[in-house]
């Protein structure tokens, strides 16, 4: 985000706008107890209901959902602020694996751009997914991460 906008050509602003207007809900989930009460209130209960609206997805109810979805808020809260405003650079040797959902409107592809210079041993696995593709492809992400270790134990 910080390199497009400190290269500001036209088609990097439009990729940063795009992203920060992707990733503009996320805010909402830094908000003080507001993000729990909406889980209690109704998310919870309407959750499978959104993923069919949003991506076709048909997931069944379950007694977890709400405790589910309070749970994730931690993950946008800590990853969110910090890292944009106080960026570090990291990088390592370990093998990793890229999950890119190729229709996801909130981390779409571009995101990934220059991602090889954080990572020594990158693999990329593609899927013709939304931003829930794990829910969607089930079989297909367990198959690629399948794939992926055992290439890793046999070199």
């Amino acid at each position: 985000f910080r390199k497009k906008l400190g290269k500001p050509t036209p088609k990097n602003l439009a990729q940063a706008l795009g992203r920060a207007l992707g990733s503009s809900y996320m805010l909402a989930m830094k908000l003080p107890r507001l993000p729990e009460l909406t889980w209690k209130l109704g998310l919870g209960k309407a959750w499978p209901r959104i993923l069919f609206a949003l991506e076709g997805i048909k997931v069944p109810a379950h007694a977890g959902q709400v405790s589910d979805g309070i749970g994730s808020l931690g993950i946008y809260r800590a990853n969110l602020l910090s890292p944009l405003l106080h960026p570090q650079t990291r990088s390592t040797e370990v093998p990793v694996q890229l999950l890119m959902m190729e229709r996801d409107p909130f981390v779409p592809t571009s995101m990934f751009a220059g991602i090889e210079s954080t990572a020594q041993n990158i693999r990329y696995a593609k899927f013709d997914a939304g931003h829930w593709g794990l829910l969607s492809q089930p079989q297909a992400v367990a198959q690629s991460i399948s794939d992926f270790v055992l290439s890793i134990e046999a070199a």
